[in-house]
């Protein structure tokens, strides 16, 4: 059993919590821990010169443009903090990896995704006063094989280990230890975690926008969007209970494959938030996507 576990008392009425008893010092240390570390590892090794030479370049030429760094070293951490779940005696299921919300995350990301490209045609009829062209050429500009890559690489090296450790993980371990603190009621304990976890997730991303040459204002701006996104996608995995959801709407979010028109992220926002709105009427997914019985809170 998990240092320091402790069961919610009751639960916020609009978030689907995991009823968990995982809450570990030790776990939260190593989070914050592996998310340092890919930092320091990201700028020693990943984009130093001998680094992009010898290895980066040759292995996405001879994959064809199909394997991309970011994605190994996304699924090397990614296999990290599964070892470090394994450690505390957890397994994947206990940051939201369940064969019983692939189903409903397929079929609602659709959703996201028909939504937004609804919004964006609606958005473009209204201000120019024409229907946008179908544009699917330019996604395979530079070939099939190097747009699958790049869809492979945010899905599965990007977006899937953001959301198990900065959502599945950080805030989840954040609220467990805010939610054990007397005088702090399950609601305020969400709401603090979902703002502290979520400003963690905004300002590792500091280094890398200022790596990128952005001024001082605009990694400001930057950090402020990510914080909000980041909210977002918390506030998707806690409304559905659905992990994977989470994951796929980041997908959209930072890939937005758009078949009309301009590649516009705001549409995947608003139709996500469109979805969360509706949530509660969608049967299937209040059945197959529910991690536990949920209670209404304060």
């Amino acid at each position: 059993m998990p240092q320091n576990s402790h069961t919610p008392r009751s639960q916020p009425l609009w978030a689907t919590v995991p009823e968990s008893d995982r809450g570990s010092v030790r776990l939260l240390g190593a989070v914050v821990g592996i998310g340092v570390l890919q930092l320091l590892f990201y700028f020693g090794a990943v984009l130093h010169p001998w680094t992009k030479a010898t290895i980066s370049r040759p292995v996405y030429a001879a994959t064809g443009g199909f394997v991309h760094p970011e994605l190994v070293m996304n699924l090397a951490w990614l296999g990290l903090v599964l070892f470090v779940l394994r450690s505390e005696s957890l397994t994947a299921r206990d940051v939201g990896l369940r064969r019983a919300v692939v189903g409903p995350a397929l079929w609602s990301v659709v959703l996201v995704w028909l939504g937004a490209q609804m919004l964006l045609v609606t958005a473009t009829v209204v201000t120019t006063g024409r229907v946008p062209g179908f544009a699917v050429t330019p996604l395979f500009s530079d070939g099939v094989v190097v747009f699958v890559g790049l869809l492979v690489r945010e899905l599965f090296g990007n977006s899937l280990y953001e959301e198990v450790l900065y959502r599945g993980l950080l805030t989840e371990q954040v609220r467990l230890h805010l939610g054990s603190l007397s005088g702090v009621g399950p609601s305020s304990a969400l709401a603090l975690a979902l703002a502290g976890s979520q400003a963690l997730f905004a300002f590792v991303h500091v280094p890398a926008r200022l790596y990128q040459g952005a001024t001082v204002p605009q990694t400001a701006l930057s950090v402020a969007a990510l914080f909000v996104v980041g909210l977002l996608f918390a506030v998707v995995y806690y409304r559905t209970g659905n992990l994977l959801l989470a994951v796929g709407v980041h997908t959209l979010s930072n890939f937005p494959v758009f078949v009309f028109g301009a590649t516009a992220q705001w549409a995947v926002w608003l139709a996500t938030l469109g979805l969360l709105l509706v949530w509660p009427r969608l049967s299937l997914s209040q059945t197959a996507a529910r991690p536990a019985t949920v209670q209404p809170g304060d």
